[in-house]
């Protein structure tokens, strides 16, 4: 969560329930950011990916939920330091993050991908043409 105010970036996650009923604050886990992007995978549980720390710089970091909500440590070394993806699960249990911006502040067009069990792969440059805030979602899933 970020204070437009002053710009200072405040980790709070909430849970959502299956009514759709968002749950009381919780403190970060691993590191305060903002511009980080977020998706679903493994069919029951999500990732958040990337983002700017409260120094302002991008970072390369990770954080898998479980299928309980619980937000995971921070994995480093995750990618390119990269802010502004779009993201989506794809295929009903795998997920992509996709563009972005870079830690000089270029647009990148690059994008990774996440396996059923969170692992993301390493970047693959060159996927269409560079931006920033790709919107994106999965579509043709069957029950």
């Amino acid at each position: 969560m970020v204070d437009f105010k002053d710009g200072s970036v405040t980790g709070i996650t909430n849970l959502v329930n299956n009514s759709g009923v968002v749950q009381a604050d919780v403190s970060v886990v691993g590191t305060a950011r903002k511009e980080l992007a977020a998706a679903s995978y493994g069919g029951d549980k999500a990732l958040f990916v990337g983002g700017r720390n409260s120094g302002g710089t991008a970072v390369s970091l990770k954080n898998l939920v479980n299928n309980s909500g619980v937000v995971q440590a921070d994995v480093t070394g995750v990618g390119a330091a990269t802010r502004s993806y779009g993201a989506t699960m794809y295929g009903g249990d795998k997920a992509i993050f996709a563009y972005g911006i870079d830690g000089d502040d270029n647009n990148v067009n690059k994008s990774n991908l996440v396996s059923n069990t969170g692992v993301m792969a390493a970047d693959v440059d060159g996927v269409g043409t560079a931006r920033q805030w790709a919107a994106a979602v999965g579509y043709s899933f069957s029950a």
